[in-house]
């Protein structure tokens, strides 16, 4: 073959351009030049989520009995054309993802059209699709790049969720995510999750859930606040005869608290000595102020934020075991030749119990309520039918009468119906809980013990007090109770 001298620049020649090889030449005499460049960007789409997608794709001719095939990110098969057969005439190897959602344009395989459209697209065909017609004169592949963006989607609340979500709990924002610890259970494909965390400060906090596979989130906020102090704590300490002493102790306060004793009229009393400590940002304060007189005290705590309960109160009461109270006569009844009447009480109950003379005009009183009271263990056992007739022949009512042995007969130690003998509590037990440390609930038990005594003109028998703890620890040490 004659070669000619080259008088002119050449125009550039495409031999062959496929992503394979990815070069153009350029033939002149005797010379041959070969400019190496990058492959073509994708074309990029972006569609909304549930919509129908159409990717593109075409050959120089008919592709009607040639093959062409879809895939995404180079092995996931989407869609696979071969002289007329697909996967929806029985041909296998078809991603699931994609079953039942792609079809070909059969009217126009003749004109070179080897494009798919996609039904109802999901967030997760997103990805990179290729199509390859192999035995095509034009470009035999192709690329487009899909991004399927999610429909925010608000379903109705309800027990179960179906994907399983993702749950966080955070902190002013979703950059601030708490640690915590899950639990989650399947039921029936329905997943049933629990999210818990703890927290040491005040603010808001949110449950965020999501399901990415289907777009879905929704949250929840909540303001916690948190606080050392459950309540003030009062102690009654006596201070004589004619005085008393009441001490009042915050403990863990947050902020600063202003701790104050009032009367029931709302008076400020002066306070005898205030003591205030801080400790990891939390305040313990204890005021003691004297009182002398009969009433309602209340210890008052401001800011309400400092405390769960801002306010405590106690009843203090002077007289003497044979004054008169509230209109009342306060005495002990002595029965001659039967034993005395026992009421039989529950500490929690709210009743005023008294002990009453042998008059049966106080019985008679109206919105009082009487029983008799009597420590002695002589007397713990009665017979309620001899009890009544006795009770009948001081001339009291009969409705007060059977009331008296109604009391008598109920929530007994030992009880019969066909028992004469009945047997009741003359002391009392007061259970209390000390957990790792912790005295205080124990505390306040013996101290409402004392005081709701002391209001009702009951005088404790020290004396015969035994205190007694049990531990229930596996790795036991000595309690220590002061």
């Amino acid at each position: 073959m004659l070669q000619q001298p080259c008088r002119s620049p050449p125009e550039p020649v495409i031999v062959a351009v496929t992503p394979e090889q990815q070069q153009l030449r350029l033939r002149c005499e005797g010379v041959r030049v070969t400019l190496l460049f990058d492959p073509p960007e994708p074309t990029r789409m972006v569609v909304k989520e549930d919509s129908e997608v159409v990717l593109n794709c075409s050959a120089s001719g008919s592709v009607r009995d040639q093959v062409f095939d879809w895939k995404k990110d180079d092995d996931v098969e989407v869609f696979l054309y071969d002289r007329g057969r697909t996967y929806e005439s029985g041909r296998s190897g078809q991603s699931p993802q994609f079953a039942g959602r792609v079809a070909h344009f059969p009217e126009a395989l003749d004109l070179g059209n080897a494009s798919i459209r996609i039904k109802k697209a999901e967030v997760r065909d997103s990805g990179i699709y290729t199509c390859t017609v192999p035995h095509s004169s034009l470009v035999p592949r192709s690329e487009i790049s899909l991004l399927v963006e999610c429909i925010v989607k608000v379903r109705p609340p309800g027990e179960g969720a179906s994907p399983e979500p993702l749950i966080r709990i955070v902190d002013g924002g979703p950059d601030r995510e708490l640690w915590s610890e899950t639990e989650s259970e399947e039921r029936d494909g329905l997943f049933y999750v629990t999210v818990s965390a703890i927290v040491s400060r005040s603010g808001d906090y949110s449950c965020v859930v999501t399901q990415e596979d289907i777009c879905h989130q929704i949250n929840s906020t909540t303001f916690v606040y948190i606080c050392a102090c459950s309540k003030p704590h009062i102690r009654t300490v006596d201070g004589g005869s004619d005085r008393e002493l009441l001490q009042c102790e915050v403990k863990g306060a947050h902020p600063r608290p202003a701790v104050q004793w009032q009367d029931s009229s709302g008076r400020v009393l002066p306070a005898l000595e205030t003591k205030s400590e801080e400790r990891d940002g939390r305040f313990y304060v204890t005021v003691r102020a004297i009182v002398s007189s009969s009433g309602d005290y209340s210890c008052v705590v401001t800011p309400k934020e400092a405390c769960r309960e801002n306010e405590a109160r106690t009843l203090v009461y002077f007289g003497s075991s044979t004054g008169v109270r509230d209109g009342v006569i306060v005495g002990l009844l002595v029965l001659f030749a039967i034993a005395a009447v026992v009421v039989y009480f529950k500490f929690k109950a709210v009743k005023v119990i008294y002990l009453l003379q042998r008059a049966p005009s106080s019985w008679d009183r109206l919105n009082t309520t009487v029983v008799f009271f009597d420590f002695s263990s002589a007397f713990s056992t009665i017979q309620p039918r001899l009890l009544r007739a006795e009770v009948e022949n001081m001339q009291v009512d009969a409705p007060l009468v059977s009331r008296i042995e109604d009391d008598l007969t109920a929530d007994l130690q030992n009880h019969s119906e066909t028992r004469p003998l009945q047997n009741h509590s003359d002391d009392t037990v007061i259970f209390g809980c000390v957990e790792n440390g912790q005295e205080d609930e124990y505390r306040d038990l013996v101290e409402s013990c004392v005081r709701w005594s002391r209001e009702n003109l009951l005088q404790l028998n020290v004396t015969k007090t035994k205190e007694m703890v049990v531990d229930f620890r596996k790795s036991k040490s000595p309690p220590s109770l002061h």
